[in-house]
């Protein structure tokens, strides 16, 4: 049907190349309309990002070492954040929590497309790490999303005796998700790509958020996530180990109240991922020439 079809629409130039070569299609006739991140996808306030660690802080304790949370206060503290008072003005301000654990996002399918694997071994590396450096470092990994391999990884979470890393399979409301991504310093993805020519949604979810990633490479991934502009690439749980443990290096440095992905080399790739290009703009600039192409002259 390829040949037959007056314009076409796919989602990244290696996917045009593909169809140019494969099917002998005219590549102005193909036009790439990229994926942007959905509106909900932005970044939140500290205020914001305060009431959701409230409403999860009691499940993320559950999943941490006791000595993480044993002397902070609910009524005005989490993991990540607390509300500071103003008695002056009777105003509350909020702000991040001094000496805070990172917090690293993943969200998967469980599916062999995503190798958790990867993950897994850089994060017991990591802990290690940490130890010998005799770091301050702490850091919470939440992976989200539901699939066939779940059951099986939680039980590879359960055996593995880690100190300064504590890994959480939550299932979150659909509105909470994005809001949970806008508190992240850093998020993960193993997605590698059966075709290795479309690119992982989760990824512009963590951009549209302002948050870095760093992301399994593969043949189009450039395409999105340019390696120490806007994040990191990784091929290898050693090079994931490297990648996260120098990003967060300054938490333990400089274990002031920072604010999520405003330090380091994260704060320079956030302030890249700025003024991305909104769908609306996106869909004139690509979509509508396919579609003008369609109908009669």
């Amino acid at each position: 049907m390829a040949p037959l079809a007056t314009s076409h629409l796919c989602v990244t130039n290696g996917m045009k190349a593909f169809i140019e070569n494969q099917f002998q299609i005219h590549r102005g006739n193909i036009h790439v309309l990229h994926d942007c991140p959905s509106s909900m996808f932005y970044p939140r306030s500290a205020k914001e990002n305060h009431v959701l660690m409230t409403k999860y802080h009691a499940k993320l304790c559950a999943g941490c070492p006791r000595s993480w949370y044993q002397h902070l206060d609910p009524s005005y503290q989490t993991l990540f954040t607390e509300k500071l008072s103003d008695n002056a003005k009777n105003e509350d301000n909020y702000a991040p929590r001094q000496n805070r654990p990172a917090l690293v996002t993943s969200s998967t399918s469980w599916t062999v497309d995503e190798d958790f694997g990867v993950l897994l071994n850089a994060l017991a590396r990591l802990d290690k790490t940490i130890i010998e450096l005799q770091s301050s470092l702490k850091i919470v990994v939440v992976v989200t999303g539901k699939g066939p391999q779940k059951e099986f990884y939680e039980k590879e979470i359960a055996i593995i005796n880690l100190n300064n890393v504590a890994i959480l399979t939550l299932w979150l409301e659909p509105a909470d998700y994005p809001r949970l991504l806008a508190c992240a310093d850093i998020g993960v993805s193993l997605h590698t790509s059966t075709s290795g020519i479309d690119l992982p949604m989760k990824i512009l979810d963590n951009f549209g958020c302002q948050v870095p990633v760093c992301a399994y490479n593969f043949p189009c991934l450039k395409e999105l996530v340019e390696d120490d502009v806007n994040g990191r690439t990784f091929e290898s749980s050693s090079d994931l180990h490297e990648q996260i443990l120098d990003l967060l290096s300054p938490l333990d440095k400089h274990p002031g109240p920072w604010p999520p992905h405003s330090f380091g080399d994260l704060g320079r790739y956030s302030k890249k991922l700025l003024g991305q290009k909104k769908w609306e703009d996106n869909w004139k600039e690509n979509a509508l020439p396919a579609i003008h192409e369609a109908i009669p002259k």
